[in-house]
């Protein structure tokens, strides 16, 4: 009862397990949120709100600059100046400025195929199609080759196959 008492003094009353603060002030603050009734806001105040993707797991800060919303990747206490407060963040880097999403670029579809050349036989394949691991919304893709080895069997056909493949 002491206790209760003393936080009543703070203006913090305790009832059934629920907490309830006029304000909270705090330079961090870590919640899970259940909503269970309707709530109405006027105004939250906050620079940045972090969220986990709930796909990937990926951490993601994000807040409005200029009435629009900036999204980075990363914690939001990780996120330098600059990032924060020139708007880049949300890969939508000028010419003269490094896009802050790294992509990761994966092949999706190699050609020719492996099985499209007749077994043993080395050729160099390009990638047709790549893929953003982590979406950062350049459309601008690397160009790569590489070499391969066919494992079509061709042992019952007369004729060999020959692909030739122009390198960029």
């Amino acid at each position: 009862m002491a206790i209760k008492k003393s936080l009543e003094k703070l203006d913090l009353f305790i009832e059934n397990g629920i907490a309830k603060v006029k304000e909270i002030i705090a330079e961090k603050l870590t919640a899970e949120i259940v909503v269970t009734k309707e709530i109405k806001t006027e105004r939250i105040t906050t620079n940045e709100i972090q969220i986990v993707d709930k796909v990937t797991g990926e951490i993601y800060c994000t807040w409005i600059e200029n009435g629009e919303w900036v999204k980075v990747k990363g914690e939001c206490g990780t996120i330098s100046n600059e990032t924060a407060s020139n708007g880049t963040a949300n890969n939508q880097a000028t010419s003269s400025e490094q896009p802050t999403c790294t992509p990761n670029w994966q092949c999706k579809e190699w050609q020719p195929s492996t099985d499209s050349v007749c077994s043993g036989e080395t050729f160099t394949q390009n990638c047709v199609q790549w893929i953003d691991l982590n979406n950062c919304g350049i459309s601008e893709t690397p160009t790569t080759t590489q070499q391969a080895t066919g494992t079509k069997d061709c042992s019952t056909s007369s004729t060999k196959s020959t692909t030739t493949i122009s390198q960029q």
